[in-house]
Formats: structure tokens, sequence, C-alpha cells
């Protein structure tokens, strides 16, 4: 164990546990990522809200919200919880 390994044992550091095998250190992300994904695109429009909230159900998880359909470039991120209460303060409406 090293000096770097001490220090982050000892002052509670996240830190990533090795992989196990060499292999696993020349994966790239588009080895393991997801290519089917639900998010909304920057056009999207209130009424895709619901379908994609109903996919979700009563969890709270983060959507991405992407450039385009053709280009799925990450803007930003929105959570359900938060698109369900815009929802219901805006149009009553809940998902």
């Amino acid at each position: 164990m090293g000096i770097f390994d001490v220090v982050i044992e000892f002052k509670n550091f996240p830190y990533m546990p090795s992989l196990g095998s060499v292999a696993a250190y020349s994966q790239k992300a588009s080895d393991i990522m997801n290519r089917t994904f639900m998010y909304l695109s920057k056009n999207s429009k209130i009424r895709d809200l619901p379908v994609i909230l109903n996919k979700t159900q009563s969890c709270s998880v983060t959507i991405p919200v992407v450039q385009s359909e053709e280009d799925k470039v990450l803007l930003y991120t929105v959570t359900s919880t938060s698109l369900r209460k815009y929802l219901f303060e805006h149009y009553k409406l809940v998902a």
C-alpha cells in the first residue's frame, strides 16, 4: 500500500478500487455504454413529458436532455421529480 492509498483511506476519500484484470483497463466507454435510453431533446414538447414520466413510474431518475433526436449531445439533465412538480404546478397534471 502506497502513501497515497494510506491518505485516501485515512481521510475516507472515495477511491476507485482495482478493476481486477488488465483487460478491463483497455475498455472504452463505447464498449459498455447503453445506446438505448430515454431522453428529452431540446425540442421536446410538454406532451412528451407524461410519456417519459410514465416509463419512470414513481421512482426519481435523472433524465438527459440532448441537442436533438439525431445529435444526442448532452446539454443538461433534469430529474423526473422536478418534471412531475412542474406539470402539476403549471398544468395540474400528474404523470
